[in-house]
């Protein structure tokens, strides 16, 4: 009766609750991303202003590419997308694609086409599974928007992401991905991955589409690194972060 009642676990902690996700507990753990957002990366700011960017951005600006997450990568959430990726937790797929779902619909109603950030062959092998196919799949099935798992591709194999300075991040995923479209070329493209760090691997995505002629690029993921908020650096954050 009571399994009747309460037919789910909570992902976090595994106590019974009666609907996917989170209980009421673990959901404090996790912080969403709201407004005002930075126009171009989506970092939280601490005033409104219309198309104002972060200090980064207007510093460095990527005008052809724009990025949204639902949650600050924290603790919880860290928690969460480990065990999506690294214990097979594959179920979190449907409790993460709602989540993104309301991004999506609320940042890109106009976008035209999905395509998750491609894992090396050699990683795809060792996983067995890409996480981000498995959020764009799932998308695509519940607003129509198609999606392209097999144009984008990445050709070189990095080295982990993990405990990597910025700059480095950068030029490690640098020509690391290949875009062979199909024609004619698809118009405003959502890249869809599971965390932004520093925004390196979504930014060469974006490069390789805009070098073949795509000039609406979006990103969408599941949670952005924000350094600030009592963490010194970005790599205090990443104990467990590992490459896509």
């Amino acid at each position: 009766m009571i399994s009747t009642i309460f037919p789910f676990r909570c992902a976090l902690c595994g106590i019974k609750i009666e609907s996917l996700g989170l209980c009421s507990r673990c959901w404090t753990k996790t912080e969403f991303i709201t407004a005002p957002l930075c126009a171009l990366c989506g970092d939280p700011l601490g005033y409104w202003g219309e198309n104002t960017l972060c200090n980064a951005c207007a510093a460095l600006p990527n005008p052809f590419f724009r990025h949204r997450a639902v949650w600050k990568y924290g603790p919880g959430i860290k928690q969460l997308i480990f065990k999506f990726k690294h214990n097979h937790q594959i179920w979190l797929t449907e409790f993460f694609g709602y989540q993104m779902l309301r991004l999506l619909l609320e940042y890109y109603p106009e976008g035209r086409l999905l395509i998750p950030v491609p894992l090396h062959p050699k990683r795809l092998m060792q996983r067995g599974f890409n996480q981000a196919l498995l959020l764009a799949r799932w998308l695509s099935r519940r607003t129509g928007i198609p999606y392209d798992y097999s144009s984008l591709r990445r050709v070189k194999d990095t080295d982990s992401q993990g405990l990597k300075p910025a700059q480095e991040r950068h030029s490690n995923v640098g020509q690391a991905f290949h875009y062979c479209p199909t024609f004619p070329l698809p118009i405003n493209v959502i890249l869809v991955d599971d965390v932004y760090t520093t925004g390196a691997t979504l930014k060469a995505c974006a490069n390789a589409l805009k070098a073949k002629g795509v000039h609406h690029i979006r990103g969408i993921t599941l949670s952005k690194v924000i350094p600030l908020g009592g963490f010194k650096n970005v790599n205090d954050m990443l104990e467990l972060d590992s490459p896509s």
